[in-house]
Parts: C-alpha cells; structure tokens; sequence
C-alpha cells in the first residue's frame, strides 16, 4: 500500500521552476528578507493620530503685546479699543438685571407712582364750592335741568306717561296732545270684525247675514238602491262552479213602509228571500214584525239617508240542492252592503252563509233599474215550512 502524498504549498515568486517544493507551516508567512527597506533610515516611525509640526519649519510672527490674547467664544465688539476707552471713568459697571432707579429721582418731593390706573390730576377737575347749592352728581344718568323742563310745551297739563305701552281707548288727551273722542268704544284685542251697511245706516256684524254649513253630505236614499244587480262570488265559483251561473239580487219595495225594502236573491246554493234597511235597529224591529206575517205594520216613515252608503240586511231561504230550509231562529244570517257611488250601480258584500263561513265576499253590479221578479213570501222560509220540508224528504 502506497504512502499518502505530502502536503505541498505553493513555490516562491522568486524560485525558479527548477526548486524543490516546500512544506508550508501554519501561521502567516514571514516576509521576505529581499523586502523594500524604509525611505530614510534616520526619519522617526509615525505613530498615530494628529502629525508633530515641522521643526525645520520658520518661526511664527509674534503678536503685539499690548494686544490681548483672545479666548474661547465670541470676540467683543471693538476687540481693538482697550475695556478702559469704551466707558467713562466715573461711571459704574451695569450689572446684570433690570437697572437700579435714579438716586436723585427718589430723594425729590414727587409721590411714587402705584399700581394700576393714574388718577386724575387735582388741577383739571373743577371745584365744586358748597354754597353755590349745586349738589354732587352721582353714577348714572343725570338727571334734566329745571330750565329745560320750565321751556318744555305745555309741561303743566300734559300727564306723566309711565313706563310701558300707553293702554288703547284712553279718554282724554294721549301724550302728543291729539284730544281723543271720549264716546269712541276701546278696541279690543283680536281681528276686528267685518262690518256691513244696511239700507237704514245701521251697522250690523257680517257674521249674522251667514249660514252655518253643514259638515254632511246628503247620499243617496234608500229607495234609490231599487233594481237588479248581479251577483259574483269567488268561494261559490271556485267550490260549486256549476251553481254559479245564474247568481242574482233583485230589490223591490217593501209594502206598508218606506223604512225597509225586500228582495229576492239567488247565491248559487241557496235561495230566498232579503229584508234591508238603512239603519240596523230598524232592520231589527221589521223582522220582529214579519216573524208571522209576509209585510210589517203600516207607518210613516219616509225613506231614509244611507249613511256612509251602507245598507243591512237579513234573510231566510233553501238550500237548492237538497231544499233544506234556513229559518233563522237566532238572527245570525245577517251582512251588509257597500254601494261604491251615490247612483248605487255597485255594492261590494259581506254576509254570514252556511258552508260559505261567516264573512263570506260577494260583488253585485246593476243590471236594471227595476227588479226581474217578485220575492216569495217571508213566512215560505218559517220554522213551520222547515218541519214540513224535512217530513218531505225524509217521509
């Protein structure tokens, strides 16, 4: 096994090709023996910082001395002027702070002046004797002299005027001296009236000759909702389609009075007959009155004002599929009507109905203005033709 090869460094610059290599040790190399020597063999080596001045080099030119050396900072002013020239000789050195007052200022008669304003001088204020009667003007405003108020017009007859606006209607003279009608009434407050003249002079307020207006409006009477309407109804027409074609409410007068009327109706599944008025209560005592007969008792009531347009109503009447009867013993088939104008060509409904609910919509449009048929008879829908309707279909 061969040996490892020694570690060679690099040859000398100054070898020739021909020289043996060497071993290089650790550390840096020496320098070379062959190396530049100083400059000057006799020149001092330079250590460090700020360089020696030249000793060779020329003396500087010496300052004068009477001049003074001068120090760190700012020159004086005239650094060329002695201290001694720039002030007299008897006068002191000014210290520092705010100068000392004048010696002979504080051994004169004059008073030190104290703080705040000066007062006045003695001089310039006259001088007001006791005797003269003149008396010491106080603060605030003078007061007028008597030869001004002597020279004023009228000074004796003219009243004081207060403080204050002077009142209105005041007899006698106002303070501009314009005398007043003493018989003129005092103006109170407000507007004044508007006044008008009549034929004869006399003033009379315009307010009388006014008619109070009335806040209501007349609508329509209740005799003018007469006619034939036809019927839509959205519940019917969407359960019972076949049943809808022929829905209809004609109104007619009702016999022995003008307080109600009567119709005939016909809402798909059922059929019968309506009594209407204007007022509820009125509704109410004409159904008591045909609970056994087919027309109330006569009176004379006119025909009403419907108020807001709305008309009520109540009914009895048949199913059409199977004829069951609806008597109406406890007076819960009853709605109202909502015309949409004073010429009654529309009404929008709302009434209870048996499978239709208590609140069931309907809409009727005038078709005619005189009913196509006359309503059956009140007492066909009573509790009596409910049993013997029944006793028909069952046997």
């Amino acid at each position: 096994m061969s040996s490892p090869a020694p570690l060679l460094s690099k040859r000398p610059l100054e070898d020739d090709d021909e020289a043996p290599p060497v071993k290089r040790g650790r550390g840096k190399p020496r320098k070379h023996q062959n190396a530049t020597p100083p400059m000057d063999p006799n020149m001092p080596k330079r250590g460090r910082g700020r360089p020696r001045k030249d000793p060779n080099a020329p003396p500087q030119v010496s300052k004068d001395p009477t001049t003074p050396s001068r120090g760190r900072g700012r020159p004086r002013k005239d650094a060329g002027v002695p201290p001694s020239a720039l002030t007299a000789p008897n006068t002191p050195s000014r210290g520092r702070g705010r100068p000392k007052k004048d010696a002979a200022s504080k051994a004169s008669n004059a008073p030190s002046r104290g703080r705040g304003r000066p007062k006045k001088s003695g001089a310039t204020l006259p001088l007001i004797s006791p005797a003269s009667g003149t008396t010491k003007r106080g603060r605030g405003r003078p007061r007028k002299s008597d030869a001004a108020l002597a020279m004023a017009p009228h000074a004796d007859a003219t009243p004081k005027q207060g403080r204050g606006r002077p009142r209105k209607g005041t007899t006698g003279t106002i303070p501009s001296g314009t005398p007043q009608a003493s018989n003129t009434p005092a103006r109170g407050r407000g507007r004044p009236k508007k006044i008008d003249g009549t034929a004869n002079g006399a003033v009379t307020p315009a307010s009388a000759k006014r008619t109070p207006k009335s806040n209501s409006i007349p609508g329509p009477k209740l005799g003018d909702i007469i006619g034939a309407y036809a019927i839509d109804c959205e519940e019917v027409e969407g359960n019972w389609p076949d049943a809808a074609e022929e829905m209809a409410i004609d109104i007619s007068a009702l016999p022995n009075t003008a307080s109600s009327l009567i119709a005939s109706f016909n809402l798909g599944i059922f059929e019968g007959t309506m009594l209407l008025a204007a007022h509820a209560d009125t509704l109410e005592r004409v159904r008591e009155q045909m609970m056994n007969a087919d027309a109330p008792g006569p009176d004379k009531a006119t025909a009403p004002t419907l108020e807001d347009r709305t008309v009520y109503f109540t009914w009895r009447g048949r199913e059409t599929g199977e004829g069951e009867i609806h008597p109406d013993t406890r007076g819960t088939q009853t709605g109202i009507l909502q015309f949409t104008n004073d010429k009654c060509t529309s009404f929008k409904g709302l009434g209870g109905f048996p499978y239709l609910g208590e609140e069931c919509a309907f809409r009727g449009t005038r078709v005619d203005d005189e009913p196509s048929g006359e309503p059956e008879p009140w007492s066909n829908f009573s509790e009596d033709a409910y049993e013997e309707a029944r006793r028909n279909r069952w046997g």
